[in-house]
């Protein structure tokens, strides 16, 4: 639990001492996560032998073997999640480019000058 808060803690930050990171650091925070997360799945997926010996002897779902069930798994991990972070950069993304749309004035719309008093 610990590591997951610390994991999402730039990105979802309530504290203003350890704020949130800019948008375009976010969306690289999430970039960089996907790599760790492919480092240990990628195997697990790849696998042509059970990664545990002792899983290889219990029971398993849909009487899928142990190497099936174990690459089902790493499946799960590398395309789930990989997925679910693609979901919350793009997420992101949109986020910021709404920020800077609304920074920019409307095409076609009147432009508001002051005077500038001189004196």
């Amino acid at each position: 639990m610990a590591a997951g808060v610390l994991a999402w803690w730039p990105l979802l930050s309530p504290m203003p001492e350890l704020p949130r990171l800019a948008y375009p650091g976010q969306m690289l925070y999430l970039f960089l996560l996907l790599i760790p997360m492919a480092a240990v799945s990628a195997p697990i997926t790849l696998g042509t032998t059970v990664i545990y010996p002792w899983y290889a002897e219990g029971p398993h779902p849909l009487k899928l073997s142990a190497v099936a069930d174990q690459q089902i798994g790493g499946l799960l991990m590398w395309v789930g999640a990989g997925l679910y972070l693609m979901a919350v950069f793009s997420a992101i993304f949109f986020r910021w480019a709404r920020r800077d749309d609304r920074d920019e004035p409307a095409i076609g719309r009147p432009v508001i000058r002051t005077r500038v008093a001189q004196g």
